[in-house]
């Protein structure tokens, strides 16, 4: 399975485990984010039910926020490929968590490090689960 959320349909996106957790890559440099995020998807998205977003130059929180609401995906990690953009992302997925009630977590991204963004993700992804009842 792919995992692009871009290509699925109304019904399949219905569908959707409340489990999942979408990744968006976001930054000055979306490709390098994108890189990772697809990585990550390749490596841990069937295990770890991930689902990537289009990537994004600059996340606004209220257009996600509406668009991730109407899904059945509530968990969010933002991977981001500057440092600069990083306070406004934490503000971000601050807005994301108290308009929204998504749970929504930055991790950076940096050239070369796949493979402790893929290790973060994983520690993310798992503290995103819901504990059980």
């Amino acid at each position: 399975m792919r995992r692009l959320f871009v290509e699925l349909s109304a019904p399949a996106i219905a569908q959707l485990s409340p489990d999942g957790i979408a990744l968006l890559p976001v930054g000055a440099d979306p490709v390098l984010a994108e890189s990772v995020a697809r990585d990550a998807v390749a490596t841990y998205g069937d295990a770890h039910d991930l689902w990537l977003l289009p990537a994004v130059v600059r996340a606004d929180p209220d257009a996600l926020g509406r668009r991730l609401c109407r899904t059945p995906l509530h968990r969010l990690v933002v991977l981001s490929s500057e440092d600069a953009g990083l306070p406004g992302l934490e503000a971000c997925a601050r807005d994301l968590r108290r308009s929204y009630g998504l749970s929504a977590f930055i991790v950076p991204v940096r050239p070369g490090t796949t493979d402790d963004v893929l290790d973060a993700l994983l520690e993310v992804g798992t503290a995103l689960r819901p504990l059980p009842s």
